[in-house]
């Protein structure tokens, strides 16, 4: 077991999710061929380490959720029979 105070463990969990934050909202720094320091949208794999933060501190925003849905344009597919099982064919 970790002897790391509460106040210790507390200070880190508020600095990895700053640090986050300014990863989602400044990117991520790199190096290009030329040496130059270049500014990158972040990865799968930084994206990923966020969600599961988000995740394992049970945050979630379905008001996005439902947001996204309710921009999502509707389409309706010119399918007319369907098989057997009553899908498109």
């Amino acid at each position: 077991m970790s002897k790391a105070t509460s106040k210790l463990l507390a200070e880190l969990h508020g600095t990895l999710a700053r640090e986050m934050k300014k990863i989602l909202e400044e990117g991520v720094t790199a190096t290009n061929q030329d040496g130059e320091v270049v500014k990158l949208t972040p990865g799968a794999s930084h994206m990923n380490v966020i969600r599961q933060f988000l995740k394992d501190n049970n945050v979630e925003n379905l008001s996005v959720a439902e947001e996204l849905n309710a921009a999502a344009p509707k389409v309706q597919l010119p399918f007319t029979q369907t098989d057997e099982f009553g899908l498109p064919n």
